[in-house]
């Protein structure tokens, strides 16, 4: 069985976090409040919609043109012929085989 730590550690832990959490935000304020930091950061924001968008924009033409010579290729015609639905039999064994089907 583990022992249980003391109150005192793990107040402390939870204060030096807290204390680090505060230190970032701060440091993280004062860099943005700095001139030209924060339209260098809308900036590259910006660029990097413009490329994901660019990039997703590139993927679906590509899939669309390679979609066309793979259905050419695959040309799967539909089998001809007279089907009704009292030709439909149920599989042997199955769980929906309640009779219906036997003459």
């Amino acid at each position: 069985m583990a022992e249980k730590e003391s109150g005192a550690k793990t107040a402390l832990g939870i204060g030096l976090i807290a204390i680090a959490v505060i230190a970032i935000l701060a440091v993280v304020v004062w860099v943005i409040l700095q001139p030209g930091v924060l339209e260098s950061i809308a900036t590259i924001a910006v660029l990097a919609v413009i490329v994901l968008l660019a990039i997703g924009v590139i993927i679906f033409v590509v899939t669309t043109i390679l979609a066309v010579p793979y259905y050419i290729i695959k040309k799967q015609d539909p089998q001809s012929g007279n089907y009704e639905i009292d030709d439909i039999q149920s599989v042997n064994g199955s769980a929906s085989d309640d009779g219906r089907d036997k003459k």
